[in-house]
């Protein structure tokens, strides 16, 4: 039940609650805050992403509309307006005009400038908008959203141009300095610069959150954990351990001794299901040392990361909050309590199917490669080449040719076209589960192909061999010039060798899942247990 009289408090929880996909429920919490609060936006903000994530795009579209006719002068309403209409519309002609309202209302708001520069990119080519950038109140807010989605897009000649006639144009600033330093490590793999541009947006701004985690992100995908480690010790001193910040919660844990007390892990910024799966393990280390130790997550992966060695309870953001402690940040927790890859090597596996899942799965034990496959993510921005990770479904022809396997697609909801249609002749079984019953589906394959998602880190985290196909500027966690991890020791990194060359990527793959075939590959048993 909410309060009428804590605003705040009300917000949050219908916000765990849409993390937590209780979208019917968010919706029934929104409605109820609208009647005590028919003139806060957030309510009406809120309401409508409840209504998105029950499939009725139409009925947010109608929530908005009515709310800005109610409340003209409110510029969140006005972006959140044109975010719904590029996200679930494709509408950009209309997503402009709400940016471009809301940037009126509010010039000093940077989300809406990031909207507006989107949509303007694409109907014109950049260089016809440049002038614009004149006859704005703000025109650097502006243009370092330019800056941005240029990037976001893969259009990194045109970013790093539009970056450096910006600094020329307004001075040095720290936002446009750390977009330089991604476009040169996405772009071109240059470790260096791009460790320059940060240290001169720190030297600009030393507290700068964004800038302290853009320097650990480039430490840690060069493979320096050591002094990641050291850099982030440092940095959580000069902030008194008050960085990460958890809203209305126990106090930051920082090195005090663990024996007796219970340790809440969350993050700050880990948001998808994959970001649970992969830092979950990490509590382990402090059950060592005494801890009881609890883990806040998305609601469906609530059973899975109850197996989790050292988790001794887990929570949804939407439940009740359990008294801590202590809370740490669960994605810098290793960094923290210096863990090197050796160690995060010998943490797995750290996640197990319980038996009943296991049961579940009757798949055909004949003696053929049983292969599961996951070819999509839930990924954006899928034009910029560099980083998309989802590959073209055609490209898994290549997998066709090798002998005596049995395909099992672990994508949900099936692709279009089927993979099926693509493996031609080969057989391929849909597997559709939550994730839990999903952890016993993957037990049983003997190799899984798979692209950077949640089902990449799944598969590591149960010890299951695996080969990850990456995009040619991935994620940090994989690091560069690499074809193993550390994270997940069964898995093999297979790397595009230039910006959208899924081609040879899953040419090396067939490769491979050939040899793998061929190896006298351990197969599951009737014995198996989990």
């Amino acid at each position: 039940m909410l309060d009428p009289a804590h605003f705040k408090e009300n917000v949050l929880a219908i916000e765990r609650l849409l993390a937590d996909s209780e979208f019917a429920l968010a919706l029934e919490t929104s409605e109820e805050a609208l009647r005590w609060y028919p003139k806060y936006p957030d309510f009406h903000r809120l309401r409508g992403a409840a209504l998105v994530g029950l499939r009725d795009a139409t009925g947010a579209l109608t929530v908005l509309q009515q709310a800005i006719s109610q409340l003209s002068t409110e510029f969140s309403l006005y972006t959140a307006l044109g975010n719904l209409y590029i996200s679930e519309f494709g509408d950009f002609v209309r997503a402009e005009q709400q940016f471009a309202r809301a940037i009126n209302l509010n010039p000093n708001r940077s989300d809406a400038y990031l909207g507006y520069s989107e949509c303007r990119l694409k109907q014109s080519a950049f260089e016809e908008l440049w002038p614009e950038q004149s006859g704005w109140a703000h025109p650097e807010l502006l243009v370092e959203a330019f800056v941005v989605q240029l990037r976001n897009y893969g259009r990194y000649d045109e970013a790093r141009s539009t970056a450096l006639r910006f600094l020329q144009d307004f001075g040095r600033r720290p936002g446009t300095l750390l977009a330089l330093a991604r476009i040169e490590e996405e772009a071109v793999h240059d470790v260096a610069a791009a460790r320059r541009y940060i240290s001169a947006a720190l030297h600009l701004s030393p507290m700068s959150i964004p800038g302290h985690l853009a320097y650990l992100a480039l430490l840690i995908k060069a493979g320096k954990w050591a002094e990641g480690s050291r850099h982030l010790r440092w940095m959580m001193k000069q902030f008194d351990n008050f960085y990460p910040r958890f809203v209305g919660d126990a106090r930051n844990w920082d090195g005090a001794p663990l024996d007796g007390k219970t340790v809440l892990l969350d993050s700050t910024l880990a948001f998808g299901y994959g970001d649970f799966i992969h830092f979950s393990r990490f509590a382990a280390a402090l059950h060592e040392q005494g801890a009881t130790v609890g883990v806040r997550t998305r609601k469906p992966l609530k059973p899975l990361l109850a197996t989790a060695s050292g988790v001794d309870f887990v929570m949804a953001y939407s439940d009740p909050v359990r008294t801590a402690d202590y809370m740490a940040d669960m994605s810098l927790l290793w960094l923290f309590l210096g863990l090197g890859m050796e160690d995060v090597a010998a943490s797995v596996p750290y996640l197990k199917a319980d038996a009943a899942s296991l049961q579940r799965w009757n798949f055909q034990r004949d003696g053929t490669l049983r292969v599961g496959l996951v070819p999509r993510s839930a990924d954006r921005h899928l034009s910029n080449q560099h980083t998309a990770k989802n590959i073209p479904v055609e490209e898994f022809a290549a997998l066709g040719s090798v002998p005596g396997a049995r395909f099992y697609s672990f994508e949900m909801p099936p692709i279009s076209p089927p993979l099926r249609n693509v493996l031609h002749g080969a057989t391929v079984e849909e597997i559709s589960a939550d994730f839990f019953q999903t952890a016993g589906a993957l037990t049983q394959m003997d190799v899984v192909v798979t692209v950077d998602t949640a089902m990449a880190h799944l598969t590591g985290a149960l010890g299951k061999p695996g080969f990850l196909l990456l995009p040619y500027s991935p994620d940090w966690r994989w690091m560069l010039n690499r074809e193993d991890t550390p994270w997940y020791p069964s898995l093999q990194l297979i790397r595009q060798p230039a910006p959208g060359d899924w081609q040879s990527v899953m040419q090396t793959c067939a490769t491979k899942l050939a040899d793998f075939a061929r190896g006298n590959t351990p197969r599951i048993t009737e014995s198996l247990t989990p």
